[in-house]
């Protein structure tokens, strides 16, 4: 930038503690008057910290609005695969992973826009299909893509319609597509955890949509722990910030889990033939920003990090 680093604050770990606060504001909050204050951390990190997953062999899977599958390293800081990103969580350790706009979110869009019976009724009728069972190929880029291809002029796109298409079948396609999505997202990061390392997975469109997880278990064909704790990001900061005063490390409060899902084999391979598909559509009709290896052409760019 061509300025002087002094025009810069101090780089500081997050642990970088300061205690109390100044009379006016004391005043105002006399609970916090000598309470430490960390640096903040992002909400991604401690998202991993809350899930478990702070060690490179579980990756963490928060679905809200959004969605992200990241994992934790220690260590030099490590090459990050084509399409992914990598930041810090202190000095010592790495988060990467990758994220898409479309989450909890995409069910909003499709209540929004579809005919659709009450969720009771969608969630019983969604348990009762078979994976991919619509004819439809739905790439969910409604608000764009981030990882893993990181195209600028992303939109989304759904193949296959008939006039005997349901608003239940576009739901289940929509729903199933960002899942396969997060499963390409897993595939990028095999080079840097187990196979089969087992996904913590919390955030508030799972605990709404718990159908969800099972579908996400088959599109990564790995299991999937569900987390009791619906606030793992903020259970998070507060194991880093025991961690900040000397009382804890990272995986001293492992996170309830509240139940295990496991790939169903058949539809995991049905799954695995969805994903071929929507990779198909996505080489029709996106230019990616990124060459990944893979199902995707692409064309070559940076990696963004």
């Amino acid at each position: 930038l061509g300025l002087p680093e002094s025009l810069f604050p101090r780089l500081s770990d997050y642990d970088d503690v300061r205690r109390g606060l100044k009379p006016d504001y004391a005043a105002r909050w006399p609970a916090l008057r000598h309470a430490p204050f960390c640096l903040a951390v992002g909400d991604g990190a401690a998202a991993n910290v809350g899930s478990g997953a702070v060690d490179g062999r579980r990756l963490a899977l928060t679905v809200g609005t959004t969605a992200a599958l990241r994992i934790v390293r220690d260590g030099p800081p490590p090459l990050v695969p084509p399409g992914l990103w990598s930041y810090r969580l202190d000095a010592a350790h790495h988060v990467i992973g990758g994220a898409t706009f479309e989450g909890g979110n995409i069910f909003h869009w499709a209540q929004d826009v579809l005919r659709l019976p009450d969720a009771a009724t969608i969630a019983a009728e969604l348990a009762r299909r078979e994976p991919d069972s619509h004819g439809l190929i739905f790439l969910p880029l409604l608000g764009g893509e981030r990882s893993p291809g990181w195209s600028n002029d992303a939109s989304g796109a759904v193949a296959g319609l008939r006039l005997s298409t349901g608003a239940l079948d576009i739901l289940q396609a929509a729903y199933e597509g960002v899942a396969l999505r997060l499963a390409l997202t897993a595939e990028q990061l095999k080079s840097l955890t187990p196979g089969d390392a087992p996904v913590m997975a919390g955030g508030g469109a799972l605990a709404a949509w718990p159908g969800w997880v099972q579908t996400i278990a088959n599109a990564l064909n790995r299991p999937i722990h569900h987390l009791a704790d619906a606030e793992i990001t903020a259970r998070g900061a507060a194991i880093l910030a025991l961690r900040a005063l000397g009382r804890a490390s990272l995986a001293d409060f492992p996170p309830a889990v509240e139940r295990t899902v496991h790939p169903n084999p058949a539809h995991a391979a049905l799954m695995q033939k969805a994903l071929a598909r929507q990779a198909a559509l996505y080489d029709q009709w996106i230019t990616p920003g990124v060459r990944l290896p893979g199902p995707h052409s692409g064309s070559s760019a940076p990696t963004p990090t």
